[in-house]
């Protein structure tokens, strides 16, 4: 895990970022980008320390108002600016006075930028996050080396280019990190690809987790990470890519049996139809793809599509309701943005 800044403020700029806060399977996980592409972003110009978390307070507030009124929610520029300017003194301040960590002007004019940008979008796209994310973390350059201690990306040479990170782990409760050398992005597995997890799209971004299955020969985990999406699982003891579970086998997890099946008392049995039987405690696993198990009427109902109401998310097409509509996904509104 990498440290960086308080949950905080990324929960606040997670629509910005397409980096949801938390996220989990069946078998737990963490979230990551979404899909698109975008064109490049402008620097106005360096940007001096002192300024640079109100140039981001700016660059978010001063323009998320059109995103939030065309998607129905209220939007306060004052509350906005107030709110997010004291995270930001807060997170960057600690940042600064982090000892061998530098600040870039230079870098910090590129990533507000991107910010302004990002926010005018109304939907972000994978490119345009991961660009974003490239200029913002290149603002602050850390100095320490291979094997000394962090607390923070920021605090590791070459972190600012992703050649390195501080390589976190829990211990007696608390954050331990050492800077290491970046892992890179990891290898998309085939059938039989030596592996260590299991991935899946997720609305605008994806979830991973450790193997699951039914069980083999016991094996060496490997790099690379099995794709439900391509119907692959990561296999555990053999950590193998093999093929998702088909109807009438055993499951631990709906999510590894075949798309037309869920994980029914550890047997994978097909779904139900539109119009079909559910029970809520399936957690919606039980309806075809492209339905959702009416809460009332414990049906599968087909799922609406963007503009239509709706009371929750899971009965949107697009996997996201606010303000009684459905939204795409990746729009950009967000309740810490748009109602603070």
């Amino acid at each position: 895990m990498n440290i960086g800044f308080s949950k905080a403020t990324w929960c606040a700029v997670a629509t910005i970022l397409v980096v949801a806060c938390s996220g989990s399977t069946e078998e737990g996980g963490s979230a990551g980008t979404g899909s698109g592409g975008g064109a490049g972003a402008v620097s106005s110009g360096p940007i001096a320390q002192d300024q640079f978390a109100q140039a981001y307070t700016d660059a978010i507030c001063n323009n998320a108002a059109p995103c939030c009124q065309k998607y129905g929610m209220p939007f306060n520029g004052a509350k906005c600016s107030a709110a997010f300017r004291a995270e930001f003194d807060k997170d960057f301040g600690k940042i600064a006075a982090t000892p061998g960590v530098s600040y870039d002007a230079a870098k910090a004019g590129e990533c507000i930028a991107w910010v302004e940008k990002i926010t005018k979008l109304c939907a972000v796209t994978e490119a345009d996050a991961v660009a974003m994310q490239s200029a913002c973390g290149a603002v602050w350059r850390g100095s320490k080396g291979e094997g000394e201690a962090c607390s923070s990306n920021y605090e590791c040479s070459g972190a600012d280019t992703g050649a390195a990170e501080c390589d976190s782990t829990i211990v007696n409760g608390e954050y331990q990190g050492t800077c290491a050398k970046s892992a890179g992005a990891p290898e998309r597995g085939v059938k039989g690809s030596a592996c260590n997890a299991t991935c899946m799209s997720q609305g605008t971004g994806s979830e991973c987790s450790g193997g699951g299955g039914a069980g083999g020969s016991t094996g060496t985990p490997g790099t690379a990470e099995c794709w439900i999406d391509d119907g692959l699982q990561c296999e555990y003891p053999s950590f193998k890519c093999v093929e998702l579970v088909p109807e009438g086998q055993p499951c631990s997890f709906s999510n590894l049996c075949v798309a037309s099946a869920w994980c029914k008392d550890g047997t994978c049995v097909a779904k139900s139809p539109a119009g079909g039987d559910c029970d809520l405690s399936s957690m919606g696993w039980e309806c075809v793809d492209g339905t959702y198990c009416d809460k009332t009427m414990l049906k599968c109902n087909a799922k609406a599509a963007e503009g239509a109401s709706c009371t929750d998310s899971e009965q949107c097409a697009t996997g996201r309701c606010e303000e009684g509509k459905c939204i795409p996904r990746n729009a950009f509104v967000d309740d810490d943005i748009c109602s603070e």
